[in-house]
């Protein structure tokens, strides 16, 4: 590794970690502000959109992991300089999930126009769902080595939002934080457009640039669409089906906030694998396994330390966490708190192993795999459906069926990019 190399790691490593950090904490600071500023039914309907401007990213289908495998290749050889087409094609997806995200929240206005919220579901529909043309430009930034000033961006958008959330219990209304958020969004995209587009992995591309991405890319596409149909369907379908089975209310209340624990760790494990991406690809271009396998084990040493700081805080003082956090309004069950541990640990193993996969260009095995553990765990939702309300059942069934699937990614990363020469297995 050189030295500018040996530079920028700690300099990445402390970015990426502020923004994961200001993942998680956003979640947990917009429930104690919704939770102290909206009535328990208004509050589950934020909830729920939220989780519907999150549910957005199904339709990236995978096409940003595509995107940075082909850019990232251009960029290693020293052709990308002579290439405009992937930045164009790179251009054209973000601006069309942004169009996306626009007509949705048009929609979502109309839809609620009657209510007295309904301009601030709108408002914060887009708050939450332009994540979606941002994953865009965060891997367009990773594929260009421009990472570390993408962060940079990343973690000021992310702290003017959380100041935001935090002023509403305090006075500030709640359509004014969301109108300055999606300002927030706006100046954050024209730098990180602006930044990319100089660094030539970016451009203005149109619908040709579209489909000639689409038509040169559709077998992995395909796979990738699967892949993230599938890792959509088996994150995303817990905190949508418990309110259709137990209604709005504490219970949804309560297995939200739980649920934003798994989640915000996954975002800690993916800030942690995400710093040694470079170094992965780079070693696996070069052929090199040895590199390889030391940057993979880096990055499972480094995620390895959230998942024990998260599963310690569970174990020690998750009942007090919670009751302090939703103040009364749900009350989080210690079973639920211990499985939470389970699936902490069984998600760092399985994001260090599918980090690799996916940026390594294993697109067909991770899809496989992705498929039959969606068909697995849609066994405890048929359980809740069929038996009824069972929360901590649910939970249980999600969990072990969870670290079955996690184990399997594991084997896949052992045995591909880990166990053989490297070339890319579409």
């Amino acid at each position: 590794m050189s030295r500018l190399a040996r530079l920028r790691g700690p300099a990445f490593l402390a970015l990426r970690g502020a923004t994961a950090l200001g993942a998680i904490l956003y979640g947990f600071v917009l429930t104690y502000a919704f939770a102290r500023i909206l009535e328990p039914t208004v509050f589950a309907a934020f909830i729920l959109v939220a989780n519907l401007g999150v549910a957005l990213w199904l339709l990236d289908l995978g096409s940003s992991r595509v995107l940075y495998v082909q850019l990232r290749r251009r960029h290693l050889a020293g052709t990308l300089a002579g290439d405009a087409a992937p930045g164009l094609q790179a251009g054209a997806v973000a601006l069309l999930f942004g169009l996306l995200v626009l007509a949705g929240a048009a929609l979502l206005g109309l839809a609620f126009a009657g209510h007295g919220y309904g301009g601030a579901l709108a408002l914060f529909f887009a708050f939450s769902a332009l994540n979606l043309p941002w994953y865009v430009l965060r891997n367009v930034a990773g594929a260009v080595d421009r990472f570390i000033a993408f962060e940079a961006m990343e973690a000021a958008r992310r702290f003017v939002h959380i100041a935001l959330i935090l002023a509403l219990p305090f006075g500030l209304p709640l359509w004014l934080a969301l109108v300055l958020g999606n300002l927030a969004w706006v100046v954050a995209f024209a730098l990180a457009i602006a930044m990319l587009r100089r660094a030539g992995g970016l451009g203005f591309g149109g619908v040709r640039a579209l489909r000639v991405f689409i038509r040169r890319n559709l077998p992995n596409l395909r796979r990738t669409a699967g892949y993230t149909g599938s890792e959509f369907y088996i994150y995303s379908y817990p905190p949508l089906l418990v309110p259709l089975v137990h209604g709005l209310g504490p219970a949804v209340i309560a297995f939200d906030t739980a649920y934003k624990v798994f989640r915000g760790a996954n975002t800690l494990f993916s800030a942690a694998c995400d710093v040694l991406v470079p170094w992965q690809t780079r070693a696996h271009a070069a052929g090199d396994r040895a590199a390889l396998r030391r940057a993979t084990v880096v990055a499972a040493g480094l995620s390895a330390l959230p998942a024990l700081a998260i599963c310690l805080l569970l174990l020690v003082a998750g009942e007090w966490f919670f009751a302090a956090l939703l103040g009364g309004a749900a009350t989080v069950p210690r079973e639920i708190v211990l499985l939470l541990v389970l699936l902490v640990l069984a998600n760092w193993a399985q994001t260090v192993s599918n980090y690799l996969l996916m940026h390594t260009g294993f697109f067909r095995a991770a899809a496989r795999t992705a498929l039959a553990m969606a068909a697995l765990l849609s066994l405890p939702a048929l359980y809740e459906v069929l038996r009824g309300p069972a929360l901590v059942g649910f939970t249980a069934g999600y969990a072990v069926l969870y670290l079955l699937g996690a184990f399997a990614y594991v084997v896949l990363a052992l045995r591909l990019p880990l166990g053989r020469a490297a070339q890319v297995r579409a």
